[in-house]
């Protein structure tokens, strides 16, 4: 039944539509984001292994692995310039203010938040929907579909990062199809997010207020 085009279509309408959806319309309520990101990816991984879809966990050839890096950097210096012109009382707060809740953040980011993104959003999307399409546009529809993955934040910034996030991510995947090399990306913005603050425009309300309390 997985492999059938109707119940396909009506999986991505279900995973990629409708369920941000219900967020946003209130119908579920934001503390059940993490979990319900987490219950997707792990049957996007179960459909995978059902299609014997082999991961690929390696960093690729080494070009692409220096490409991002590249990017990275200069596309952090405008992020950071920026931020720094348009909101200066965030920049290196965390960094500096809350030192051993940043360092958590950096620990718990990549394996909370990144790995269940990329599997259901990069490694699940572009190997289930062999869509018709130009790889440009498949792209396109993948930053689409990222971008309102995260309009349960309700934020025009969280929109625009997140649909220019989705367009380096796909890139980078359809490029190397390598999982851990877009993670690693995907990692390092999130990383340069809360070096500049804004991460906590990503968080549902009171997510982190709760993990400071430990630090308290």
């Amino acid at each position: 039944m997985i492999h059938n085009s109707v119940f396909k279509q009506f999986e991505f309408l279900i995973l990629f539509i409708v369920f941000p959806l219900l967020f946003l319309l209130k119908l579920l309520p934001i503390s059940f984001l993490m979990p319900i990101l987490w219950i997707l990816s792990l049957y996007a991984f179960f459909v995978l292994k059902r299609m014997k879809h082999q991961v690929n966990i390696k960093l690729s050839h080494g070009i692409h692995f220096k490409g991002i890096l590249v990017r990275f950097f200069v596309l952090s210096l405008i992020f950071l310039i920026l931020s720094y012109i348009y909101y200066p009382q965030t920049l290196f707060y965390m960094l500096i203010h809350e030192s051993k809740f940043f360092l958590l953040l950096l620990v718990l980011y990549p394996f909370l938040s990144v790995i269940p993104q990329e599997v259901l959003y990069r490694e699940f999307f572009f190997k289930r929907y062999a869509f018709k399409l130009h790889t440009n546009t498949q792209l396109l529809l993948n930053a689409l579909i990222f971008m309102w993955a995260h309009s349960v934040f309700e934020n025009s910034a969280v929109l625009v990062l997140t649909f220019i996030a989705g367009v380096l991510f796909a890139h980078t995947y359809l490029k190397s199809r390598s999982f851990l090399l877009v993670c690693v990306e995907h990692t390092l913005y999130g990383y340069l997010l809360f070096v500049s603050g804004l991460g906590e425009l990503f968080f549902q309300s009171g997510t982190l207020n709760l993990l400071r309390t430990f630090f308290e």
